[in-house]
C-alpha cells in the first residue's frame, strides 16, 4: 500500500512539474529573432552584401540589445518573459531595418 502511495505521489508530481520544464525549453521569441538578425548579418556578410565594418556595428547594436535584455531580467528575477519589452523589440526592429538599408546602400554603390 505505501508503494502505491509513493507511486502515486510521484507521478503527481512528474505530471504537474512536466508543463514547467517544458516552459523552461522553449526559447522566447526577442532571442530568436536575435539569432535570425544574427544569421542575416552573417548572410550578409558573407556575400559582400556589408562589410565587415558594418556587420562588426551591427553585431555591436545586436550585443547591446543582449545586454539590456540582461538588465531587465535582472530587475525582474523569476518574472517569465521579463526580457520580451517594447524597448527591445524596437531596438531589435532598427537593426533589421539598418541591415536592409545598407544592404540596398552597398548595391546601388557596386552598380
Amino acid at each position: 500500500m505505501i508503494k502505491v502511495t509513493l507511486y502515486t505521489l510521484l507521478a503527481a508530481i512528474c505530471i504537474s512539474q512536466c508543463p514547467i520544464a517544458l516552459a523552461k525549453d522553449k526559447p522566447s521569441p526577442t532571442y530568436l529573432r536575435q539569432v535570425s538578425i544574427m544569421k542575416r548579418i552573417n548572410d550578409a556578410q558573407k556575400a559582400k552584401q556589408l562589410t565587415d565594418k558594418q556587420a562588426r556595428e551591427l553585431r555591436k547594436d545586436l550585443g547591446k540589445v543582449a545586454e539590456k535584455k540582461q538588465k531587465i531580467r535582472d530587475k525582474n528575477p523569476g518574472q517569465k518573459g521579463a526580457e520580451n519589452s517594447a524597448d527591445v523589440e524596437e531596438r531589435l526592429t532598427k537593426i533589421s531595418l539598418r541591415i536592409d538599408e545598407l544592404k540596398e546602400a552597398n548595391a546601388k554603390k557596386s552598380d
